[in-house]
């Protein structure tokens, strides 16, 4: 016998995206930015400061515009909450961020879009219809090292998008990242009043193929 399908699907459990935002207290018109990291410490020193750095433009690009915006942090670990707590200070977030040590999933239900590193998270936020920008970094010898005495390179490092076989969430792998760059693509993903939100719905689109 053959089993088709996935574990997250089939224990996934949605609160609605009302309900989760009345739990947080989030107002109508504010948005809501999931900020996921790494849970090992390792990823999380590579990922977490472009995380927090992309979040800094996002909150500059909304204050132009007089845009509330909110992030959550679900956090695994609580030995993380000091690592996570440095760059947030360095970057002037501390007020707009609020680290989450409870269930992760009331704040992927509450979030417009989020920000995320790759992993099974990223399949979880498509199953909360949470459009996404990816982002993956290890360390510049590693890197050298699989490229280079290995011949290792990969065509997609977000489930989704292998899932998928084609690009469907942004991507933004080692060299190709830039703080600035992921914050641009992360507002394509918002949901504006009064714009089309095209790239928001070409994402929502894809996640039900995804199902």
């Amino acid at each position: 016998m053959v089993n088709i399908g996935h574990p997250l699907v089939d224990n996934f459990f949605q609160m609605s995206h009302k309900e989760a935002r009345s739990k947080l207290g989030i107002e109508e018109d504010e948005f809501v930015v999931a900020l996921i990291p790494a849970s090992r410490e390792q990823e999380v020193r590579h990922v977490w400061s472009l995380i927090t750095s992309a979040a800094k433009y996002l909150v500059d690009i909304c204050e132009t515009h007089r845009r509330s915006i909110r992030f959550f942090v679900p956090v695994k670990l609580r030995n993380q909450v000091k690592a996570f707590n440095v760059l947030l200070e360095k970057y002037g977030l501390l007020k707009h961020v609020q680290l989450w040590l409870e269930d992760s999933c009331i704040v992927m239900a509450t979030a417009d879009i989020a920000i995320t590193k790759s992993g099974s998270v990223n399949v979880e936020l498509a199953l909360h219809n949470v459009p996404q920008v990816v982002v993956y970094r290890i360390d510049g010898i590693s890197a050298w090292i699989s490229r280079n005495m290995f011949s290792f390179s990969v065509k997609f490092v977000s489930l989704v998008n292998v899932i998928l076989g084609y690009q469907l969430v942004p991507e933004f792998i080692q060299e190709k990242e830039s703080s600035e760059k992921i914050a641009e693509e992360a507002m394509k993903l918002l949901p504006l009043p009064g714009s089309d939100n095209l790239e928001r719905k070409k994402v929502l689109d894809g996640y039900e193929e995804l199902r």
